[in-house]
């Protein structure tokens, strides 16, 4: 029994690099982490094959470079040398792979060779908000529309907060706003939020030639059709 927990232990440690490489990439990511125990274990053994043959190519490389410059060795190669390696690159992998993922990367090149159309995000509520830098209006329930600068949002539609600073109340008909300068932050519960609007930066309006009056004046129709759904009209 004693033998059996030794060997348990010793599979265990030999996973660590792939659990701290799962860690740090969850850390990063918007993803859900995998709760099933056995996800979670195939998830480490993938990535600790993945460390194993990068510490085999960082030892052939310091090890080819002592022998040619050995100036530049700091010793013979160890199995200590192999476990510091390993928990480096497990953080290094970690964080190339979360930023590969937030960065849509790998799906880009599948979409660009027609493997996939799917996206790296997690949602598409999580993707065109990474994607959008500019200010937003939130449509509440019950017809209000709160125009801001998005400081942080949720990653899932039904929970968590918006944090909108430079806050400002539109008026019913859209036709003007309401600033709230004496206020830094508004914090809005997402599941009060019916409807996003992500407004186009100053250069891309100019482009369309749209005056901000006739902005104002194109939100109106949909100003009122939305408080009438509000109010049971629709």
């Amino acid at each position: 029994m004693e033998s059996l927990s030794r060997e348990v232990l010793e599979i265990l440690y030999g996973l660590m690099p792939g659990f701290v490489a799962a860690l740090v990439y969850h850390s990063f990511t918007a993803h859900e982490e995998k709760k099933q125990q056995w996800e979670r274990i195939l998830q480490a053994l993938i990535f600790t094959g993945i460390i194993k043959a990068l510490v085999i190519v960082v030892k052939w490389v310091l090890v080819d470079v002592g022998t040619k410059h050995p100036t530049l060795a700091f010793g013979p190669w160890t199995d200590n040398c192999a476990l510091l390696w390993s928990y480096i690159l497990a953080i290094v992998f970690g964080c190339i792979a979360a930023l590969a993922i937030n960065k849509d990367w790998l799906h880009y090149v599948g979409r660009a060779l027609r493997f996939t159309k799917e996206t790296g995000a997690p949602t598409e509520w999580w993707r065109a908000f990474n994607k959008h830098e500019w200010y937003i209006v939130l449509h509440l329930k019950g017809g209000k529309r709160l125009y801001g600068w998005p400081e942080q949002w949720p990653n899932k539609y039904d929970s968590g907060h918006f944090s909108i600073k430079q806050p400002a109340w539109f008026k019913d008909d859209g036709s003007e706003m309401w600033p709230l300068p004496q206020l830094e932050r508004l914090l809005v519960p997402a599941a009060d939020v019916s409807i996003v609007e992500m407004y186009k930066k100053p250069e891309e309006l100019n482009k369309l030639g749209l005056s901000e009056k006739q902005i104002q004046e194109l939100q109106k129709p949909l100003a009122a059709l939305h408080a009438g759904k509000e109010n049971g009209n629709g």
